[in-house]
């Protein structure tokens, strides 16, 4: 399965996180996720998507500009949201889970953590799909939340420097998950990945839903040597 081979060299990656990075929260895991697409299959996605949720809230007799929190839907509305856009062509969703438990050092710069995050689920699971014979450049859209005290092009300028021997560049915007529907889109994948470990039961019915052939995940520790990737089961 290879989304890079669409027409225009240009890759959208939606992304959010979910659970807390910092180890004084108890929680043993934190996820960043989302989902990746060639750049003109981007609007497919996000009108299916919208189209779905505003189904959804005229169901429910909710307010058409209230955001619909994954934390918050019921199962049903979590399979009829991803059933409207797994099977669109080019889309992949995408995810890390970190098992802090597993981790020998304490994360005390979470800005710092969540750039190295970003960058391992692009090496693990974001380049393998793409065909980088041609520069690509990949577009990365983050929910402001991900934003940490900091320089706000920190991200930007990591990616560049850690990959500068890969034939590709990376741009990062910020966007308010409230009014972005393709930050939704990723807010429900990644706190899927993140529930699936957290605590299965509650969103075993949804991935049951799910065609595992347009997801690719990846775990952190994970054995190098034969990769890491963590099978959407």
């Amino acid at each position: 399965y290879n989304i890079g081979c669409l027409s225009m060299k240009e890759v959208m990656i939606f992304l959010d996180e979910s659970g807390h990075i910092h180890t004084n929260c108890k929680d043993r895991y934190f996820a960043i996720g989302g989902y990746c697409c060639a750049k003109d299959k981007s609007t497919k996605i996000k009108s299916k998507y919208k189209k779905e949720n505003k189904k959804i809230k005229n169901a429910y007799g909710l307010p058409l500009d209230i955001e619909l929190k994954a934390r918050d839907m019921t199962d049903y509305q979590k399979i009829q949201l991803f059933k409207s856009v797994q099977n669109v062509e080019g889309f992949c969703g995408i995810g890390i889970v970190f098992d802090k438990q597993k981790m020998f050092r304490k994360v005390t710069k979470e800005n710092i953590f969540f750039n190295y995050g970003v960058r391992t689920l692009i090496d693990d699971v974001v380049f393998p799909l793409v065909d980088m014979t041609d520069e690509t450049i990949f577009h990365i859209i983050c929910d402001n939340r991900s934003i940490k005290v900091g320089d706000i092009k920190d991200l930007e300028k990591y990616l560049n420097t850690e990959f500068f021997m890969e034939n590709c560049s990376f741009t990062v915007q910020y966007v308010d998950s409230a009014t972005d529907y393709r930050v939704q889109l990723a807010d429900l994948i990644v706190n899927t990945v993140y529930m699936r470990k957290h605590n299965r039961p509650i969103v075993d019915s949804v991935l049951k839903a799910l065609n595992r052939d347009r997801f690719s995940l990846t775990q952190f520790p994970g054995r190098i040597k034969i990769g890491r990737t963590d099978i959407l089961c």
